[in-house]
């Protein structure tokens, strides 16, 4: 028979108040209901709990797995561009919004977690390579990132997510957009490419601007 427990152990296993805890769990349904002067005692399934309380719990009951050798992703120049609008999770496709709601819920458990950020994240590692998730968190781990990988997290990665929850309102992969306005100098460039002789980009770059804004580049950099 499946273990019970209540707020209160729920609570030694984690930061949060008791009062943000029944919140989370205001939607689920106890198990056992126990008489207690004042108010009943809650019990609930493990099975039941949100993956961050679950995972909270085994670290409690069980000493950590070993800690598995952190692979440090290549750092990566992030380009976001300076006006960006809000993502609307409707718009996107279905794949962004799993990788949204993915990327939520390992962010959620790290901040909930009553260690430092760096103990979440090796306590997610080591009980993903120890088979021990939760099938919520085992599938967020599936679908937080844009290419298969080895999927370890890392502290980089997380904040290279909440980067861009800053940005663009949600999780998601940011899509870079093209810039497809027509720019004051294209009626010139697609004259002097249509030469009959031809034209490679560079000489046209020149010719632009030598022609344009008295050899300033005005936005011809785009030609490169």
């Amino acid at each position: 028979m499946e273990s019970l427990v209540n707020v209160r152990q729920i609570m030694n296993s984690t930061r949060l108040t008791q009062r943000a805890i029944q919140k989370r769990l205001k939607n689920i349904a106890p198990a056992k209901l126990e008489p207690h002067p004042g108010h009943p005692i809650r019990w609930y399934r493990k099975s039941d709990l949100p993956d961050g309380f679950q995972i909270a719990l085994l670290n409690a009951e069980h000493e950590t797995p070993p800690a598995l050798p952190v692979v440090v992703e290549p750092a990566m120049p992030v380009v976001y561009e300076t006006k960006r609008r809000k993502q609307n999770l409707a718009d996107l496709p279905e794949k962004d919004r799993e990788c949204n709601e993915a990327r939520a819920r390992i962010h959620r458990y790290v901040k909930e977690h009553p260690g430092s950020a760096e103990a979440a994240i090796a306590s997610l590692n080591d009980h993903r390579a120890a088979g021990t998730l939760p099938k919520g968190m085992g599938w967020a781990f599936g679908h937080a990132w844009n290419k298969p990988r080895g999927c370890v997290l890392t502290l980089d990665t997380l904040n290279k997510w909440i980067g861009i929850k800053k940005v663009s309102g949600s999780y998601a992969p940011l899509k870079v957009q093209k810039d497809n306005r027509i720019q004051p100098w294209h009626p010139l460039a697609v004259e002097l490419r249509r030469r009959p002789q031809g034209s490679t980009l560079t000489w046209l770059h020149e010719q632009l601007a030598a022609n344009w804004n008295n050899g300033g580049k005005s936005g011809l950099e785009k030609l490169h």
